[in-house]
This record gives C-alpha cells, sequence and structure tokens, in this order.
C-alpha cells in the first residue's frame, strides 16, 4: 500500500470499508493523489450505490466554483407560445401529442354513448366512479360502476373529474378535493377524466392563480397535474409505462357551448 505524501494511523481495527472510507476522505482533499491497490488505480468498486453518491458529494462541497448558482428567472416563460386557435384545439394539440387519448363530445349524451361503446369494446368490467355527479350520469346509459373498496385490486378504469384544463401544456388539473381522492390517480392502469370546455384555461400561471382565488379558504391537500401516461426511465435509463400511475390517460371534452346556444 502506497499513497503519495500521507501517512495515515489508526488507533483500532478497522472493517475493510471503514479502511476505504478513511482513505477517500484523505484523497477527496488532494486532486493529485492516487491511492494504489495491487498496482492498479482503486475505484472503490466495493461501495454500494449510496456510498458513491455521498462520496461525490462530499468531494464537490470541498471544490469551490467559479460563479455562483444562476438564480431561476420568475419571468421567463419555459413553455412555447399558443398557436392562434381556439383553448379547445390549442389543449388537443398538446395533449395528443402528450401520446394522451382525447374525445370531443358536443353534449352529455353523446359523451355517455361514447363511452359506454369504449367500455364494452375493450371489455371493461371493472369501473371505479366514486364521484356522485359521475355517478348519476352513469345510471342514464345503464353503465354498471364499482364504488366498494373490496374490489379496488382488480380496478381496469377510474372515471374522475377534472378541476382544469391548461391549453399551453395539455396537462389536467385534479385535486384531492374531489369524492375520489387521491388514490385514483395512480392505482387503476387506465384512467378516463370527464371535463367541461369552460374548465379550459390557457397558461399553467393563470390556472394556479384561478385555482388559489377559487380555492383560498378550502385549498386541497393534492394538486396533480397530469400531461401524460404515466412513464419514467429513472433506473438505467429503461423506459417503464405505468411506474408512477395510469399506462393509458383518455380525456372526455364536453362542449357547453353547445347547450348554452340552445338555452
Amino acid at each position: 500500500m502506497f499513497y503519495k505524501k500521507s501517512l495515515l494511523f489508526f488507533t483500532k481495527p478497522l472493517s475493510l470499508r471503514e479502511f476505504y472510507f478513511c482513505v477517500a476522505n484523505v484523497v477527496t482533499k488532494d486532486k493529485t493523489a492516487n491511492l494504489l491497490f495491487k498496482n492498479k488505480t482503486y475505484i472503490f468498486a466495493s461501495m454500494n450505490s449510496r456510498e458513491r453518491i455521498l462520496l461525490r458529494i462530499q468531494k464537490a462541497l470541498q471544490t469551490p466554483i467559479d460563479a455562483p448558482v444562476a438564480k431561476p428567472s420568475l419571468t421567463h416563460q419555459p413553455f412555447k407560445p399558443l398557436i392562434d386557435e381556439s383553448l379547445e384545439v390549442c389543449f388537443a394539440h398538446a395533449f395528443q401529442q402528450n401520446k394522451g387519448d382525447f374525445y370531443f363530445c358536443q353534449s352529455l349524451e353523446e359523451f355517455l354513448w361514447t363511452l359506454k361503446k369504449w367500455l364494452a369494446y375493450h371489455k371493461i368490467q371493472y369501473l371505479f366512479a366514486e364521484e356522485p355527479y359521475l355517478q348519476t350520469l352513469l345510471q342514464i346509459p345503464l353503465i354498471d360502476y364499482e364504488i366498494d373498496d373490496i374490489h379496488w385490486e382488480k380496478a381496469e378504469v377510474a372515471l374522475v373529474l377534472a378541476e382544469f384544463l391548461v391549453a399551453e401544456t395539455g396537462s389536467i388539473l385534479i385535486s384531492s378535493k374531489r369524492a375520489s381522492g387521491r388514490k385514483w390517480v395512480t392505482f387503476a392502469p387506465i384512467q378516463i377524466v370527464v371535463a367541461f370546455t369552460s374548465q379550459l384555461i390557457g397558461t399553467l400561471a393563470e390556472t394556479m392563480e384561478i385555482y388559489q382565488e377559487r380555492n383560498a379558504n378550502s385549498f386541497p391537500s393534492m394538486l396533480s397535474f397530469i400531461s401524460a401516461p404515466s412513464q419514467t426511465a429513472d433506473i438505467d435509463h429503461t423506459l417503464v409505462m405505468g411506474a408512477q400511475g395510469a399506462t393509458k390517460l383518455i380525456l372526455f371534452l364536453i362542449d357547453e357551448s353547445v347547450n348554452e346556444t340552445n338555452n
């Protein structure tokens, strides 16, 4: 064992891992130092991932940076500007780019019969709907639904209501304030969201501002912006679908302007 310009003394027996940590602590303080083990540069292969990360953090903290970290700009707009179309078209364009399935319905009747056909075509047996408003609608075309938590592990589809739709990102705002709470955001492999054209808002900033104003006295414990089916590549850069939510995201947007015109 050889270490350049340093001599280490230990007052008690150390395990092999403890010894490596002691030497690593010295190595990180000297950029020119090399730890030689069996005539080869040792890279701490015996350490687990947590230990390697802590070692890198320790080394980074001991190395001064030339310039301070830049502060984020609160005025910069990170998203592309809205296209010169209606909010419905802007949202549909962004939502479909995010690989969501989009259905535009001109009335509640069209939504219910389209939903019934979709469920029959995909042979869905366990549809969960805990919103009283949605339960009332589902009774019109005689669509069966579950509300008993005993069968939640068999859930194939969760039907929920949206709070708002963000046109610039194609995102759906869902909160724990609804009767469905938090669980159906992640449990069911297929998530069907029901929304109305009056819930469309242009930008993400406007959405948060309006929502905070309307819920100032009873702000929910959870807000979730859903922009696409759940997917992640955090582990070994391997794409995994449904790791943190639904593998399929469907939105039924119901047009309210037709009903307003007829009235």
